[in-house]
């Protein structure tokens, strides 16, 4: 069990077999903590995770001795990943839509923690240590929580079943129950932080990481609107967003009021969630960052990186695909003189090392610097592609948007955006040969 769509239906299957059984709920601290463990089980087989880093981050984010906006009407929970540097402007691509609903936007930045106003260029404070702190509590006090003969009861019949269904979810007992100890520790936290702010809304990239279950049990608290913006590929088989099973009319706390989705195939998974509850809806409103782009001037000088003379292949790296193992290289050898390559690492893989892992890699084919090409603005180096590929990025959006054809190249692709390949603007290649067909347009 190592795709999505296997995880998803593992969990699917675990919560039909606990609720056969009577279980469906699983209370810790007076909460039912079941959305939490269920990610955590997934996340457990996913390498790709969002976290925080252990320092402040050293990004071009100028720290400025400035008060906290004054009375913000509303909290932006968002992440340095989806920050784009445009003519010394900045952008989010995910949060573009918010900056006109309000002039009182305080912004938080998950990669360090950081708060920011509404422009995202200062930083004007930050909750980083304090967090810290309480995670440190947390991983104390958590050997303590197995005396309590209900919660050793609770996560005794999860990995009963799990056993019994054979699901391989690879996470141990104490680490469910430190996760479990520290989200709801900062919850508390949050809500203070919330009411001293006195936020009315609260909008979140991702709901399903430990500060995001957080502030969604904080802002429950609060009576807060929580809005959950999708941030990418969000199919059924995502399990953050598809086959719910345990869920009853009232819903969960840890979950946000609503998911704010791009488009009805991204919608799919969440449609039986909210069938079973009014407490969560789904609303399709479009993605408003290629809106924004429309409007935007590119840089010129990006064109002097297209070669004419060859096809403009641009691949889009992830974290979580190691392209070192894939047919791509086996692709890339053999038709290396025909392709002008641009290289585009993601935004947490950009390193020095990272840079000169990739260089050492393609040594022995043409390429354009790696490193222009992934600090460059994603829709600037699509611009110049003739083929996009990547594994299973939310990257085919913005590449569809510029009318540049991409093809998946990883299984893990196919199940997240199956109901969007068409053959023709989205595509699937699984080896060379198949690959060469969608390039250079092979006759079969």
């Amino acid at each position: 069990m190592r795709n999505n769509k296997e995880i998803s239906e593992g969990l699917s299957n675990l919560e039909i077999f606990l609720d056969s059984k009577g279980q469906s709920k699983f209370y810790f601290f007076g909460e039912d903590f079941w959305p939490v463990i269920r990610t955590l089980f997934a996340f457990s087989l996913i390498s790709s995770k969002q976290s925080i880093n252990n320092e402040e981050s050293q990004s071009h984010f100028k720290k400025k001795t400035k008060m906290m906006v004054k009375k913000p009407e509303n909290l932006i929970v968002t992440h340095s990943n989806y920050f784009i540097e445009i003519d010394n402007k900045y952008y989010d691509r995910v949060m573009s839509s918010l900056s006109n609903i309000s002039n009182r936007n305080l912004i938080l930045n998950l990669e360090d923690l950081s708060l920011m106003d509404g422009s995202i260029t200062y930083k004007i404070g930050s909750i980083l240590y304090k967090v810290k702190i309480l995670k440190a509590i947390s991983m104390i006090l958590a050997p303590l929580l197995f005396l309590n003969p209900s919660y050793q009861k609770n996560l005794r019949l999860i990995y009963e079943a799990k056993k019994e269904l054979n699901l391989d979810f690879k996470i141990s007992r104490f680490k469910v129950m430190s996760r479990i100890a520290y989200i709801f520790f900062l919850s508390k936290f949050l809500e203070k932080f919330l009411k001293r702010l006195k936020v009315k809304k609260i909008y979140q990239a991702i709901y399903y990481d430990n500060f995001g279950f957080a502030l969604s049990l904080a802002a429950d608290r609060l009576k807060l609107l929580n809005v959950c913006m999708q941030h990418g590929g969000q199919s059924q088989h995502n399990p953050a967003f598809g086959n719910w099973n345990l869920i009853d009319k009232d819903g969960y706390k840890f979950l946000p009021n609503i998911f704010s989705c791009w488009d009805e195939k991204s919608s799919i998974g969440l449609r039986k969630l909210v069938k079973l509850t009014n407490k969560h809806k789904v609303q399709i409103d479009g993605y408003k960052w290629l809106t924004t782009f429309k409007s935007i001037k590119l840089n010129d000088s990006v064109s002097s990186l297209r070669n004419e003379n060859k096809i403009n292949l641009l691949i889009t790296l992830q974290p979580s695909f190691q392209v070192e193992n894939s047919f791509v290289i086996d692709f890339l050898e053999k038709n290396n003189k025909k392709i002008n390559l641009l290289i585009r690492l993601h935004p947490r893989q950009i390193s020095l090392k990272n840079f000169e892992f990739y260089k050492n890699l393609f040594s022995k084919m043409e390429f354009v610097d790696i490193e222009t090409i992934s600090k460059n603005p994603l829709l600037e180096s699509l611009s110049i592609a003739d083929f996009h590929l990547t594994a299973f990025s939310s990257s085919i959006f913005e590449a569809n948007f510029l009318g540049i054809k991409s093809i998946l190249i990883d299984n893990r692709g196919k199940n997240y955006f199956n109901d969007y390949i068409d053959g023709h603007n989205i595509s699937f290649a699984d080896n060379t040969k198949s690959l060469e067909k969608l390039i250079f347009q092979i006759d079969s």
